[in-house]
């Protein structure tokens, strides 16, 4: 019983209405680094004003969006803002910022600015043919639809109640170099830690980086370069340090140590402060090695995260949500696009397969990680599904126009081998 008790989440019985705000102050009690989180907008507000009157240098804010289904649900839905903001006068007026999605001088760099149209202008070629659903054919029109409002129609409830349950939290916003982390979820010991803007992305093992990239983002003439080349020493230095931190947290007292889940921090001068903890799969360890070669049949995955058993399992691969689309089956397998939809959000921690696509074989995988990683829906396909795998998108171009298709796939948690059936 008491181990029972041990691996279960206190605040999946105890969900908190705000929490970032919540979960914050839990890991500050235990000694952990957090940034300062004012109590109100107002007194947010109150001190920003002060240090102008004593012409003390300035230090940004972050209101931070908050809604309960944060902690155990979707990813990126709302966004946050930088305080002072010219369109800010109050908590209401980042509520309507949010809601209307009016995003005037949004707190993102031009990189994430470019990155976000070239996604989404530029990789649509997986579903654009297939994807038969209103919100799909809206985004392909280049109609904005609100990842609230595509929520909330997806799972049939009121927009105002969602609303109702947003609030924000005010948080001092510290410099430094912003990271993700998370355990994997087969092998011990093995860590995957993001870093960005722009983006770096590596595994951490035994105190060693043993895959790396960085990810510069340049577009010329509507095609994307991505420059692959050492790590600056201070992001080489927070990865490497991110295990002990990420161990710190996940090991507190109401969190469950069998669970892998995606850490976000900020290191700044040489510290980590947590910023916030999201669900994604409890560890299940890899029961076998795969040290055969492929077969003349067999794919072999640029990246591998999950395991299968020795024999290998057949998966029936989705091509597409289908419409109206499927949400919540449970054992679902996707061939996995660059679109940004709540639809994949929503059914991404169901899935038992999730293929991502590298845009080259000549890619290494890395590069391409470091690419999709940027925003939270390359995170939720990396890190929820029980198997991701990273393969070169020329090999599944067969399968383009296809709604489904049968694969055969054998994963030991570092490598797995995929077989077209």
């Amino acid at each position: 019983m008491r181990a029972q008790l041990k691996n279960q989440d206190w605040f999946l019985s105890h969900p908190p209405s705000q929490p970032k705000r919540e979960v914050g102050e839990y890991v500050r009690r235990n000694g952990i680094l957090v940034p300062k989180i004012y109590d109100s907008f107002k007194e947010a507000k109150m001190l920003t004003e002060m240090r102008k009157v004593l012409m003390a240098p300035e230090k940004a804010i972050l209101a931070r969006s908050e809604h309960p289904q944060d902690y155990a649900g979707v990813s990126g839905m709302l966004e946050s803002y930088s305080l002072p903001h010219s369109a800010i006068t109050d908590e209401a007026s980042i509520k309507a910022l949010v809601r209307e999605g009016n995003f005037v001088e949004p707190d993102v760099p031009s990189s994430r600015e470019r990155l976000i149209h070239f996604i989404q202008e530029k990789l649509l070629i997986w579903n654009k043919n297939r994807q038969k659903e209103p919100v799909a054919r809206k985004r392909q029109l280049g109609i904005t639809i609100h990842p609230a409002k595509e929520y909330c129609d997806l799972l049939g409830i009121s927009e105002d109640r969602f609303w109702e349950g947003v609030s924000f939290s005010y948080w001092e916003k510290l410099g430094g170099r912003n990271l993700t982390i998370s355990a994997d979820s087969a092998i011990s010991g093995r860590y995957h830690v993001i870093v960005r803007w722009p983006a770096y992305y590596a595994i951490v093992e035994n105190g060693e980086i043993i895959l790396r990239s960085r990810d510069d983002v340049v577009i010329e003439n509507s095609k994307l370069i991505m420059q692959n080349k050492e790590f600056p020493s201070d992001v080489s230095k927070a990865m490497l340090g991110a295990p002990d931190f990420y161990e710190q947290v996940r090991n507190l007292p109401r969190f469950s140590p069998n669970h892998c889940p995606i850490i976000e921090a900020q290191f700044t001068d040489g510290k980590y402060y947590f910023l916030q903890y999201l669900r994604s799969r409890d560890f299940e360890p890899a029961q076998f090695v795969l040290d055969r070669q492929p077969t003349d049949k067999e794919i072999v995955a640029l990246l591998c995260r999950g395991s299968t058993s020795p024999e290998g399992e057949v998966h029936k691969i989705k091509c597409g949500y289908g419409y109206p689309p499927s949400i919540s089956q449970q054992g679902q397998s996707m061939l996995q696009t660059t679109r940004i939809s709540m639809i994949s959000e929503l059914s991404v921690r169901n899935q038992n397969l999730s293929i991502m696509l590298a845009q080259s074989s000549e890619t290494s995988p890395a590069l391409s990680l470091a690419f999709m990683v940027n925003l939270h829906p390359g995170i939720s396909k990396l890190f929820k599904p029980r198997i991701s795998v990273l393969v070169p998108s020329e090999l599944l171009k067969e399968k383009e126009h296809l709604q489904e298709f049968y694969m055969k796939i054998t994963a030991d948690g570092r490598k797995a081998y995929l077989e077209l059936l």
